[in-house]
């Protein structure tokens, strides 16, 4: 209000005139602003309207015959035409907009623990009433804002595995929401869920391990090359190598190895010597990265990086 709205190009070549009464202020420009090929003719004007700042644009293909009429282009005309639009009660008003005092403030708000979280009395009945054994990590914040959010959010995590709960509370009206059960898994787990047969444009679903397998995921492999493979195996020994008790899987994971220029396992301290039926590949086919390795033999027959978490 009471100025032209800024502009965040340096921009060359404007005029200012007399339209109706009003001081606009035009500018154009001539390129191709979205890229295909084809210049455009960009035609903008700055100028006030009942004390509102107003910055109009007008863009026109450069193959558009743009036409004569009493002498002046189609473009000015437009403008004109709008000016006067924005200039005549009520014209262009700012009614419609909320200034800062007027808008609900923002709360938003972290919790430590559950028991903070369920002091936020209306979302209590929807929390479960302690956490879940063995998820250690705790998140959660609450966010609101009158009229349009009303939202609490908890997690416990455990390593990559997270169960989050997540209540939204409508104002006036009452909540789809069900309570969670912490006791009750099959309640949250979806690993527990029974998922049909499931095919993407890759392959097929596997609904325990969420893995894409089959001849689908073969061929599209063929078409990508890796700098980095990053692999998991349930098992892996000297003489057996990297196993996993899927075959398809077995034969995803070899196809992805081949076409990798560094290729590395993912394997835990719990995987060493241990074996199953399907070969992913031999102990020299990749690098282990582990918690721990267990046996020194392995140092001794590929790259074996220790990390902790």
């Amino acid at each position: 209000p009471g100025k032209l709205p800024p502009t965040c190009v340096v921009r060359g070549g404007a005029e200012i005139s007399d339209c109706n009464g009003v001081e606009v202020e035009a500018w154009k420009t001539h390129y191709d602003r979205d890229g295909d090929g084809s210049k455009e003719y960009v035609y903008e004007s700055a100028f006030l309207a009942n004390d509102i700042g107003v910055r109009a644009q007008f863009i026109i293909p450069d193959d558009t015959p743009v036409g004569q009429l009493d002498g002046e282009p189609q473009y000015n005309l437009l403008s004109s035409l709008f000016i006067r639009w924005a200039c005549t009660s009520p014209g262009l008003t700012l009614n419609h907009l909320l200034v800062n005092e007027d808008i609900p403030a923002w709360r938003n708000q972290s919790f430590e623990t559950l028991a903070d979280a369920r002091k936020e009395t209306q979302f209590a009945p929807y929390l479960p009433q302690n956490g879940f054994a063995g998820y250690s990590e705790f998140d959660s914040y609450l966010t609101y804002q009158a009229g349009t959010t009303n939202h609490l959010w908890v997690r416990w995590s455990r390593g990559y595995d997270d169960v989050e709960v997540s209540v939204i509370l409508p104002e006036g009206g009452p909540s789809d929401c069900r309570p969670v059960d912490a006791s009750d898994p099959a309640g949250y787990d979806v690993r527990l869920y029974e998922i049909g047969r499931t095919y993407l444009p890759g392959g097929q679903v596997r609904p325990i391990t969420e893995a894409i397998t089959g001849p689908e995921t073969l061929a599209a492999l063929q078409h990508y090359n890796f700098t980095k493979a990053f692999m998991g195996a349930n098992g892996v020994s000297p003489a057996e190598g990297f196993t996993t008790p899927d075959p398809e899987e077995a034969s995803i994971k070899t196809a992805a190895l081949q076409r990798a220029r560094e290729r590395w396992f993912l394997v835990d301290n719990t995987k060493f010597d241990m074996v199953y039926s399907a070969v992913i590949g031999d102990i020299g086919c990749g690098a282990i990265l582990t918690n721990h390795c267990p046996d020194p033999r392995y140092a001794q027959l590929t790259f074996v990086k220790e990390c902790s978490v």
